[in-house]
């Protein structure tokens, strides 16, 4: 179980998650400019986006959980209110949107759904996330890592459906990875510092450009990798991790020389009410004003106005206990 206490809030932590939830709606920026021919696959930005983004968003998941989920029932049970609450309520809104401009809804919806891969799959890979590591937390501690590192095996070699919720199977690696991390931070031997930071950048960018989404699995642009499963197993790892690492070493080191990033900080405080609204604004937006040849320019409107009027929608609901709680799961 964890004893930590925390006394002051890491806002190098907030920073890196705003950063993250930044790249979300840049990325589903540039998938709504191109969505109609899947354009989208073959742009630079989303592909670097792409490959590590949202893999950061569980390794930071994992990092805050050992500083804030003590391994009991009564917090599981709280993340759990917090995660699932907005997952439902927000499926259900989009559900009957869809029902309401479409007549009904495609084939295979309800399995989507079901299966947690909706636009709010995060939460409940998140939530799935939490199951596991509470599991986890009632072993020996000598044996928690081990026992994560066990599950994750199981989950890549043997393709049961379960294994598919939320795409956890994936996706739990980086959410465990960020909370042993976090655990064991203290007997790190590697000091930061800008040749690192630079090292880490440089190598981080150069994979993640070569990743590609129709290619991640089967046959990335290094044909040497894809031809071997065991190097192409690797590739899918070492990609992220090196591009999550860059982040933390990056932000850790501006922390000690940039101090005005109120903005940053207030960003990484509302990511997932960020993440439940992006699409929403990047709709309403493109409808409105949608000429390609200025895509970039749109891009950054639509960056801007998604990440302040959610954070103010946000506030204001925060304002209403029961309204926060039914809408955001707010406790």
């Amino acid at each position: 179980m964890n004893n930590f206490t925390v006394t002051t809030r890491d806002r190098t932590i907030d920073n890196i998650r705003g950063f993250a939830i930044f790249l979300v709606v840049v990325g589903h920026c540039i998938m709504r400019f191109y969505e109609y021919n899947a354009a989208f696959a073959d742009n630079y930005w989303f592909r670097l986006i792409y490959s590590f983004h949202m893999p950061l968003f569980m390794f930071v998941g994992g990092w805050v959980a050992w500083l804030t989920f003590d391994g009991t029932l009564t917090k599981l049970k709280k993340r759990t209110l917090a995660l699932l609450i907005p997952f439902v309520v927000w499926n259900v809104v989009n559900t009957l949107y869809l029902w309401v401009i479409n007549g009904g809804w495609d084939d295979g919806y309800w399995r989507y759904l079901a299966m947690g891969q909706g636009f709010l799959w995060f939460f409940y890979s998140m939530f799935l996330c939490y199951v596991l590591l509470y599991t986890l937390l009632k072993l020996p501690e000598t044996l928690q890592a081990v026992a994560a590192i066990a599950i994750c095996a199981i989950m890549q070699s043997v393709h049961l459906k379960i294994f598919e919720l939320g795409w956890v199977n994936w996706y739990f690696f980086f959410f465990f990875s960020g909370y042993f991390i976090s655990k064991y931070k203290r007997l790190n031997p590697v000091k930061n510092s800008w040749g690192l930071t630079i090292t880490l950048c440089a190598a981080g960018v150069a994979m993640g450009s070569m990743w590609h989404p129709s290619r991640s699995v089967d046959s990335p642009h290094l044909a040497f990798i894809a031809q071997n499963k065991y190097l192409l197993f690797i590739w899918r790892y070492t990609v992220p991790l090196t591009l999550i690492a860059a982040c933390f070493s990056l932000f850790y080191m501006l922390a000690n020389h940039w101090h005005a990033d109120r903005i940053g900080q207030t960003i990484g405080r509302y990511t997932m009410e960020i993440y439940i609204q992006n699409y929403a604004w990047i709709c309403l937006i493109v409808g409105i004003w949608n000429t390609p040849r200025f895509y970039w320019l749109e891009t950054i409107v639509i960056t801007t106005v998604t990440l302040a009027g959610s954070v103010y929608l946000a506030k204001q609901v925060e304002r209403h206990k029961t309204l926060g709680f039914w809408l955001l799961g707010k406790q």
